[in-house]
């Protein structure tokens, strides 16, 4: 009776997991049903964005307060499901709650996509509807757009700053909703907070600079003295050979005496037979110069040196 009752429940329990068996295989998907059904957007942070890098991507920034980000965010999950299919992969950036990646993109308009191939990055700038990004990707259309300068490449060192920065910024409009909802405190005593702290800020940064120049030992600050120094005399010796060679030439009686052994040259130097009436005649006009005149020309002279 026994042995009967527990042949009975084996049977039971063997018809109840042939039963299970058989719904689990009818219920199941096949696994390309699966891939043209459903895609995974994956969420992108600041610890993990790296991995756009590489293969080939298309990121979605977006954010909550956003109206046209609510509108794309299903047109775009749709496109996803076919990740797959075009051999990509689909993330998405939620720029309020991770403001580095949007100091890193320079994301300046939302919603913002970006396509990605082997760490290049390209702004898609067409509809922003299923088709017309499936076509995009079939098509390769990306190869059309001009990829974004190795200097503005998120990657980069600059533009991790520029995300600390963003960062920062936002932090600081926390603080300043912080204290304006939550304390109830007025919009101008915020202002005047952040104009002392910005205040302090620049002081404590400035002390800090001097104290670095400071530190610089003695051999450079001589370095750089000598160096001016020599700089200032080369000036001053520039300087006097400009008023040398600017100052007039000595007149007087050696200057005359020039004037007229150069008169007499050029007249025996000229080659060409002259008559003595015209050197009669050079003579009369230097006697006939009068006396006066002679002297006040070396006076002038004689002041001018």
């Amino acid at each position: 009776m026994v042995q009967r009752h527990h042949s009975e429940l084996c049977r039971i329990m063997l018809w109840v997991s042939f039963v299970f068996s058989f719904y689990h295989v009818i219920s199941a998907e096949s696994p390309d049903a699966k891939v043209k059904r459903k895609g995974e957007v994956i969420e992108l942070t600041e610890s993990n964005w790296d991995q756009i890098l590489k293969g080939e991507w298309m990121v979605e920034f977006h954010a909550p307060w956003c109206p046209a980000c609510r509108d794309f965010q299903p047109e775009f999950k749709r496109f996803a499901e076919w990740d797959r299919d075009l051999g990509f992969k689909a993330g998405a950036v939620d720029v309020h709650a991770h403001p580095g990646l949007s100091g890193r993109f320079l994301i300046s308009a939302l919603p913002t996509v970006y396509h990605v191939k082997e760490g290049e990055f390209r702004q898609y700038t067409g509809v922003r509807d299923r088709e017309r990004m499936m076509r995009f990707m079939e098509e390769k259309d990306w190869q059309k757009l001009t990829p974004v300068s190795p200097w503005l490449h998120p990657s980069g060192f600059h533009m991790g700053l520029v995300g600390n920065f963003f960062k920062l910024s936002m932090k600081l409009k926390n603080l300043q909703t912080w204290m304006v909802e939550d304390q109830g405190l007025p919009n101008w005593v915020t202002y005047a907070v952040f104009a002392i702290g910005t205040i302090v800020l620049g002081g404590t940064i400035g002390v800090l600079l001097v104290f670095l120049i400071e530190l610089f030992p003695q051999r450079g600050r001589t370095h750089i003295k000598a160096a001016a120094k020599e700089s200032t005399e080369g000036r001053i010796r520039t300087q006097e050979k400009a008023e040398s060679s600017a100052s007039p030439t000595p007149s007087g009686t050696d200057a005359e005496g020039t004037d007229e052994e150069g008169i007499e040259n050029s007249a025996s130097a000229g080659g060409s037979p002259s008559s003595g009436s015209e050197e009669e005649e050079l003579q009369e006009e230097t006697k006939a110069e009068p006396e006066e005149d002679n002297m006040v020309r070396r006076r002038k002279a004689r002041r001018e040196e």
